[in-house]
């Protein structure tokens, strides 16, 4: 009897350290719900419990069924924290496959971004195979409109890619603005290429230092008797060194102390990126409003769709993944570290999407993503 007692005082004291250590991740999981309305340069830390919010999310949901076994009642708090965030989730995940929405004979523009990460240009033992990979798969992919970031060129042969890309992909016009020009001949830039012509284009400059390749190039297209804009944006990245991918290797054989500095060193990177990102999309937002026309963005975000940063660039904008692409996650970085999509297209209502496709290819640190698009047929 006394044993019966005991087992049933130790089964409620694991219930009662289960229910405190889930109220936790519940009280994690409602923050994260909120964090892309909170800037990460006014309060920094809902802009990390942001980025773990799958994580969470999956803890949650586990605790929120152990509950349910348990007692029905008490499973209501948590499935409470996941509903509220069901918003978030919708900007996550794509829960079915929207890719064939019209024809592709339908569509009017097709249009792909790219971060290229310079054409693999430091590969000296095989300088320009990836350049050439890389424009090989746009030629056959035949995009309208083409944005790349952290484009690079030379004027010698193996990396003359602005004219390689005219040549084989068949851009009639383009807009490159070149952040750093290195003794007259290594040129780093943002770039636009077009099928259709550019009658105006520009640059945003942000309130961070250029030299890094973070800000905004648009140009002005004329689509027969139409003008729209496009935006390609490169925000603030994290910049991951070396040490930093050992964290998230399958293998790693660090110390306790080694790993403890090396985290301490992610967690301040992110902080200071998290940071950066947030007063460049006020910045590029605030520039975005007196935009005449129907506007596309492009580009690497750096940053997750559950973001501060993903928020404020897409504003009324539609996410092209969301409404036209295959279910899933849709990752986009093609790194070592856990990632989810960080590069987006996004349009205005003036346009349907359809066949959104995140390419497989391993040509750079990103995969290339694009998308289908024709205006809204009146009714």
């Amino acid at each position: 009897m006394a044993w019966g007692k005991k087992k049933k005082k130790s089964e409620g004291l694991v219930w009662r350290l289960l229910w405190m250590i889930g109220l936790v991740f519940v009280f994690l999981l409602l923050i994260a719900n909120i964090s892309p309305l909170i800037a990460p340069d006014k309060m920094w830390v809902p802009a990390f419990l942001g980025l773990a919010y799958p994580a969470l999310l999956i803890v949650v949901l586990l605790f929120s069924l152990i509950l349910a076994i348990k007692n029905v009642r008490k499973a209501f708090l948590p499935a409470i924290a996941i509903l509220t965030g069901f918003g978030l989730l919708n900007h996550t995940y794509s829960f079915r496959n929207h890719t064939d929405k019209f024809p592709e004979e339908e569509s009017e523009l097709k249009i792909m971004t790219w971060n290229v990460h310079l054409f693999d240009l430091y590969s000296w033992k095989n300088p320009g195979k990836i350049k050439d990979s890389i424009i090989n798969y746009i030629n056959e992919v035949d995009p309208d409109i083409l944005c790349l970031q952290e484009f690079y060129k030379n004027n010698g042969p193996d990396f003359n890619t602005d004219n390689d890309l005219k040549k084989i992909c068949g851009f009639e016009h383009h807009y490159i603005d070149y952040f750093q020009i290195k003794r007259d001949e290594h040129h780093f830039g943002i770039a636009i290429f077009s099928k259709h012509p550019i009658i105006n284009s520009g640059v945003i400059k942000l309130n961070t230092d250029k030299a890094n390749g973070n800000y905004v190039v648009w140009t002005d297209i004329l689509l027969d008797e139409d003008t729209f804009r496009i935006y390609n944006a490169h925000l603030q990245s994290i910049k991951f060194s070396q040490e930093d991918q050992t964290l998230f290797a399958n293998q790693t054989n660090l110390s306790q102390e080694d790993f403890t500095q090396q985290s301490g060193n992610l967690l301040r990177k992110l902080k200071r990126a998290f940071t950066a990102r947030a007063k460049q999309v006020r910045f590029i937002t605030e520039k975005i409003n007196d935009c005449p026309h129907p506007y596309f963005i492009c580009g690497d975000f750096n940053d997750t769709p559950t973001s501060y940063a993903y928020r404020q660039m897409r504003g009324k904008l539609n996410d092209a993944f969301l409404d036209a692409g295959p279910r899933g996650f849709g990752k986009t970085y093609n790194g070592t570290y856990p990632s989810f999509r960080i590069d987006y297209i996004l349009y205005p209502d003036e346009f349907e999407a359809s066949h959104f496709t995140i390419s497989n290819k391993e040509f750079s640190d990103h995969f290339p993503i694009y998308c289908n698009f024709r205006r809204q047929k009146d009714d």
